[in-house]
C-alpha cells in the first residue's frame, strides 16, 4: 500500500529519464558492457581481451623461470645468463614485464575503445596495433636475450603501441561528451 501522496510517474517520465540514464557512460565498465564490445570475432578489441589473461599466465610462468636462477634460486643460471646486470638477462625479465603488463593495458583499453568516436574500422586499427605491439615486443625482446640483432626488431612492436595509445586518446577527444 503507497503512502505518499505524490502521483507515480507516468510511462513517458520513466522513458525520458531511462534515456537520460543510458546516455551517460559508466566510469567502471561492467561484464556486461566488456561483452558488449566483444560479441563476435569481428568486434573490436575481442583478440585482445580474449588472449589477455594467456598472455598474464604466460609472463608469470617466464617470472617463475627466472626466479628459478635468481636470488640465490635453486639452480644455477643457464649459460650465458649469470650475470645480474648483462644483457641477456636484463631483456629477458624486460620481456617476463611486458608479457604481463601489455596485456593488461589491453583489459584497460578495450572498453574505453568503444567510447571513442571513430568509425568500427579506426577501432579495429587501434585494437589491431594494440594486440601486435602486445604480442611482438615480448617476442623480440626474449629473442633478443639470445640473439642480439633481433634488438632491430622492437621499434616495430613499440611504434604500434604508441600508435594505438594515441588513437584511443584521440578518439577519446573527437567525442568528449562520452567521458565521465
Amino acid at each position: 500500500m503507497r503512502t505518499s501522496t505524490s502521483p507515480r510517474p507516468s510511462k513517458l517520465d520513466d522513458a525520458f529519464v531511462l534515456s537520460q540514464l543510458a546516455s551517460v557512460p559508466d566510469p567502471f565498465p561492467s561484464a556486461y558492457s566488456v561483452n558488449k564490445l566483444t560479441t563476435g570475432s569481428r568486434r573490436p578489441g575481442h583478440w585482445n581481451l580474449a588472449l589477455a589473461w594467456w598472455l598474464v599466465g604466460l609472463g608469470l610462468v617466464l617470472g617463475a623461470v627466472l626466479g628459478l636462477w635468481s636470488f640465490g634460486g635453486p639452480l644455477d643460471p643457464p649459460a650465458g645468463l649469470e650475470r645480474h646486470d648483462g644483457l641477456p638477462r636484463r631483456l629477458l625479465r624486460l620481456a617476463h614485464i611486458a608479457l604481463v603488463a601489455l596485456p593488461a593495458l589491453n583489459l584497460l583499453y578495450v572498453p574505453w575503445l568503444g567510447r571513442t568516436g571513430w568509425s568500427d574500422r579506426w577501432r579495429h586499427a587501434g585494437a589491431g596495433l594494440l594486440l601486435f605491439g602486445t604480442l611482438a615486443l615480448p617476442a623480440c625482446l626474449a629473442a633478443a636475450a639470445f640473439w642480439r640483432p633481433a634488438l632491430v626488431l622492437t621499434p616495430a612492436p613499440v611504434s604500434s603501441l604508441i600508435a594505438a595509445v594515441f588513437i584511443l586518446a584521440s578518439g577519446l577527444l573527437v567525442s568528449p561528451r562520452r567521458l565521465p
